[in-house]
């Protein structure tokens, strides 16, 4: 059901008044712990690189090596009879952009 009064409170205004008198009282971790002990999921929000450091401190190996480009976001979906062992950098910028043409002209042409 759709409540007016809900809907068009001033969410600004909620976060000054939460982080004011609730959140800035303590550090986020100590926030996320008090939060997960009572059975909320809680988590600190990061960045890329913090999810790639996190994964390789848990032994995750999130991170391929590509040749000369950097390293690349692995998949984390791994298979014991047929392991992944290679893998590829992203096409250079403008890399497929006469292949992508002449398909685009090809399918106009049907």
């Amino acid at each position: 059901m759709h409540h007016e009064r809900t809907s068009s409170a001033e969410p600004d205004e909620l976060v000054d008044v939460l982080d004011e008198r609730h959140l800035r009282t303590d550090t986020v971790d100590a926030w996320v712990a008090r939060l997960n002990r009572i059975g909320i999921p809680a988590g600190r929000i990061g960045s890329i690189a913090d999810a790639i450091d996190l994964a390789e401190r848990l032994g995750l190996e999130p991170t391929a090596e590509v040749g000369e480009a950097p390293k690349q976001v692995r998949n984390p979906i791994t298979f014991s009879r047929t392991p992944i062992t290679t893998y590829g950098a992203p096409p250079a910028l403008g890399e497929h952009n006469d292949a992508v043409r002449r398909w685009l002209e090809e399918e106009g042409a049907r």
